[in-house]
């Protein structure tokens, strides 16, 4: 199974140990953890913006531990291929 996190869980893993105990044991059961790259910069821009840089190194280490598959979605991709062929 494929689980899809965004940014709601990734910052409730920081506040909440039972969102990571939670994520740890999908990962350790084998499920694929799928991390979009808009929800990264979405990260991002949240914690820059809101002076919350303790929480991104959190995020960080979560995302160490769990090594997320980045995805990138089509429409994302499309809008990229356009640009690269102006």
């Amino acid at each position: 199974m494929r689980v899809f996190l965004d940014a709601d869980v990734l910052f409730d893993s920081v506040n909440d140990s039972r969102t990571s105990t939670l994520l740890r044991r999908i990962k350790n059961a084998g499920h694929e953890i799928i991390l979009p790259f808009s929800v990264l910069g979405e990260i991002m821009l949240i914690c820059i913006s809101e002076d919350r840089e303790d929480d991104l190194l959190c995020i960080r280490n979560t995302c160490s531990e769990l090594k997320p598959l980045f995805i990138v979605s089509l429409e994302q991709s499309a809008i990229c291929n356009l640009e690269r062929l102006r």
